[in-house]
């Protein structure tokens, strides 16, 4: 659906994708198709900050996370956003299940976070992960980015409204906007 979005917005943009899901793989696929949209490239892989294979923990919901001590539904491979970027990008929308912070690092490290404008990421804490948002936000600013912070409210963070209460089952996504202050902003 983002794919969709971005390119009625941006009809000449050239749009990555980047989608190790094995059962989502072929409905991405339809929906750029049916709706005709040009210069997209699909990659069927994770990201990550290392090139390695993983388990896919498939929820039944729209959305999947890296399996935690082997256990998950298929193998994906993951590779470093870095080895595809070789020129400008206005946009990274990053929604990696966890793998946020190990890609920002991995760019920051690489010197690609230079050629990045804005970047939208749906920050992951999930209960059996340590948290990183700390790392996160610092590796933005020592980059030259100005962020914003959202909370989603989806039913899943329904409980972490006060009274909270927070378990060994607890995750919850925040959505973090950022802008590079080193790169000149125009119109998109």
């Amino acid at each position: 659906m983002a794919a969709i979005y971005f390119k009625h917005i941006h009809p000449k943009s050239e749009i990555m994708i980047f989608e190790p899901d094995p059962e989502a793989l072929p409905l991405l696929k339809k929906n750029i198709e049916t709706n005709g949209l040009k210069n997209i490239t699909i990659y069927p892989l994770g990201l990550s900050d290392r090139e390695t294979e993983v388990s896919l923990e498939n929820s039944g919901t729209d959305g999947a996370k890296i399996g935690t001590a082997g256990n998950g539904d298929n193998k994906i491979k993951l590779d470093k956003l870095s080895s595809y970027i070789n020129r400008g990008i206005d946009f990274l929308k990053l929604n990696i299940e966890g793998e946020e912070t190990a890609v920002l690092k991995d760019l920051a490290e690489s010197g690609k976070i230079s050629m990045v404008k804005e970047i939208c990421i749906e920050w992951h804490s999930f209960a059996s992960q340590n948290q990183n948002l700390g790392e996160l936000l610092n590796t933005l600013e020592r980059n030259g980015f100005k962020y914003l912070i959202n909370h989603f409210d989806y039913q899943i963070n329904l409980h972490l409204k006060p009274p909270f209460s927070v378990s060994d089952k607890t995750q919850y996504y925040l959505l973090v906007y950022a802008k590079n202050q080193e790169i000149p902003q125009n119109n998109l």
